[in-house]
C-alpha cells in the first residue's frame, strides 16, 4: 500500500536547506526571514529573524528556533519602540488613561523572549499551547513599563506566560475556529486571565489569515478592551527556496 500524501503543501516538501520568507498584512503587519534545515513552514531547525509593526509599537527580533508541530522552540532578542506609552511612574494600579496617556518618556526597551509551543491534532480539530517568558531590559530604575507585546504592566523585569487553546474543523485542513485563554504574572504585578475566539484560515498553499482576540477577566489593572487585551489579525503569505513548482498565490 502506498503511504497517504499529506493534505498540508509544506509537509510534502522535501528534506532540504532552505531560506524561507513570510510577509503578513493586517494589525500586525512585518516579515518573517529563516534560514534553516528542514521542511520550511513545517519542521525546521535554523535561526528566524523578523520585523513588525501594529498601531501601538515597531519591534524587530531574531534567534534560533526549532520548530516541530507538538513542540516549536524559540529563543528571540528583540527590541521595541512604543509609538506613544511612555514609561509609567509606579502606582498600585493602572487604567488605559494611564498607558495611553502619561507623560512619562516613550517607552524604548529590550527584551528576550523565550518559547515552548504546539499543536497538538485531533479527529474533530486540534490543541494548541505555548508556555513563554518576557525579560524585559532597559527600562528606567524606578519606573513601570506597559509591555507591548504582552500587554500588560511589568514591574522588575520578568513576565511568564502560560496559553491554550482548541479549535474545531468548520472545513477539514482548512478552516478552523476556537478560543483561546491566558495566564500571564508580571513580576509584582499579580495575575492577568484573558480569554477569546480565535480563527485560522487557510486561504491558498501559500496565504492565510489569522485571528486572535482575547479580552482580560481578572487582572490587577483595568485596561479595557483595546490597551489590556491580546491579539493578532493579519494576512500572511509564505515562500521558501527549492519549491519544486511554486505557484502564486
Amino acid at each position: 500500500m502506498e503511504p497517504t500524501e499529506s493534505p498540508y503543501y509544506w509537509d510534502r516538501g522535501e528534506v532540504r536547506p532552505f531560506l524561507s520568507l513570510a510577509p503578513s498584512l493586517g494589525a500586525l503587519s512585518g516579515v518573517e526571514v529563516v534560514g534553516g534545515y528542514g521542511k520550511p513552514h513545517w519542521m525546521w531547525g535554523g535561526l528566524e529573524a523578523g520585523a513588525f509593526t501594529t498601531y501601538d509599537f515597531a519591534a524587530v527580533s531574531g534567534g534560533p528556533r526549532l520548530a516541530f508541530i507538538v513542540a516549536d522552540l524559540s529563543l528571540k532578542r528583540r527590541q521595541t519602540w512604543a509609538y506613544s506609552h511612555g514609561v509609567l511612574a509606579p502606582q498600585e494600579t493602572y487604567d488605559a488613561d494611564d498607558v495611553e496617556n502619561g507623560d512619562g518618556e516613550v517607552a524604548q526597551y529590550g527584551a528576550w523572549d523565550v518559547s515552548l509551543g504546539g499543536v497538538i491534532p485531533t479527529a474533530v480539530g486540534f490543541g494548541l499551547y505555548e508556555l513563554a517568558a518576557t525579560f524585559v531590559d532597559g527600562v528606567p530604575e524606578g519606573q513601570d513599563l506597559f509591555e507591548e507585546w504582552q500587554r500588560v504592566v511589568v514591574r522588575g523585569n520578568s513576565i511568564y506566560i502560560v496559553r491554550a487553546g482548541f479549535a474545531f474543523w468548520l472545513l477539514p485542513g482548512q478552516l478552523a475556529g476556537g478560543a483561546l485563554g491566558e495566564w500571564l504574572s508580571a513580576e509584582d504585578r499579580g495575575q492577568t486571565w484573558r480569554v477569546g475566539p480565535f480563527l485560522d484560515w487557510t486561504l491558498t498553499d501559500h496565504m492565510s489569515v489569522t485571528a486572535v482576540y482575547t479580552l482580560p477577566v481578572s487582572s490587577p489593572d483595568d485596561l479595557g478592551p483595546w490597551v489590556g487585551s491580546w491579539g493578532i489579525l493579519r494576512l500572511r503569505y509564505t515562500w521558501a527556496s527549492g519549491e519544486k513548482s511554486p505557484a502564486f498565490p
